[in-house]
């Protein structure tokens, strides 16, 4: 890289981060209290992992209500039980919605599922469908069974291996998630080894990681670029595209079910 392309991909995020602190400059809002911060990183590098630990110690000092710069993102820490139910259930339309992340918006179709998309018509249908046809008592109660028998499996495991290595809680938390999303969404049962579970909890596995990875668009929005250069934006497309090929063959495998035309065995 040329000094010159070096200096320019340094000045131009420069300006525009001085223009944003001009124009915030300009706006006083009265704040909760927050903890001293850095020019342009603001309250990001007091976030060591893990985070919540750094939270409450935070917490302990200013308080339930604290306000955190993360880069150029203003963000409102609660960590107090009466407090979280005035945002949460008092105020909840208020608070409602939710923010734009990087992840979400690559893996989720633009953060157009019921858990990651802006609160407003959209969001509320969306529920609604996912209320009625999923997450009703009846069909609760329906998959009990499925999760029980899971879990069982599950502790079977770590007590076979707990004594010999090391128990690797991560992947069997992912390999339970797996296997019962497996048994109630498409009717079969895979161990974590085999078929469609397999594929299914190498997808959960990735889309961990990314929601791991901290990405820098995230509290720089002029730095989206920076993904694009270490390979970020490549793999979340790629994982993109695997997880949309496995929701098809799961669509195509339900119709083909159900148009399949029924066998009829008469025994002479």
């Amino acid at each position: 890289m040329s000094l010159t392309v070096a200096i320019f991909l340094f000045i131009v995020p420069l300006l525009f981060l001085l223009l944003n602190l001009k124009r915030c400059s300009t706006k006083k809002i009265k704040l909760p209290p927050s903890p001293y911060k850095l020019p342009i990183i603001g309250n990001l590098h007091q976030l060591s992992p893990p985070p919540h630990r750094s939270l409450h110690a935070l917490s302990q000092k200013y308080g339930p209500i604290m306000h955190l710069q993360l880069g150029t993102v203003p963000a409102i820490i609660i960590s107090s039980p009466d407090v979280a139910q005035e945002v949460l259930k008092t105020n909840d339309l208020v608070f409602a919605s939710r923010p734009s992340l990087v992840t979400a918006n690559k893996l989720f179709y633009s953060s157009e599922d019921v858990a990651f998309t802006p609160y407003g018509e959209y969001w509320r249908q969306a529920r609604k469908i996912c209320v009625l046809h999923l997450l009703n008592s009846k069909r609760v109660q329906s998959f009990g069974a499925i999760r029980e028998d899971e879990v069982e499996l599950m502790i079977e495991k770590v007590s076979q291996k707990a004594s010999l290595e090391p128990v690797n809680l991560t992947m069997l938390l992912n390999s339970l998630t797996a296997n019962t999303i497996s048994r109630v969404s498409l009717g079969n049962k895979h161990s974590v080894e085999e078929g469609a579970s397999h594929k299914l909890c190498k997808l959960i596995e990735e889309l961990s990681a990314f929601f791991e990875t901290s990405h820098l668009e995230d509290y720089f929005p002029y730095l989206a670029w920076v993904n694009a250069i270490n390979g970020m934006n490549e793999r979340m497309n790629k994982w993109f595209r695997d997880w949309d090929s496995f929701l098809d063959q799961v669509i195509n495998d339900h119709v083909f079910l159900v148009l399949a035309p029924k066998t009829i065995l008469i025994q002479t």
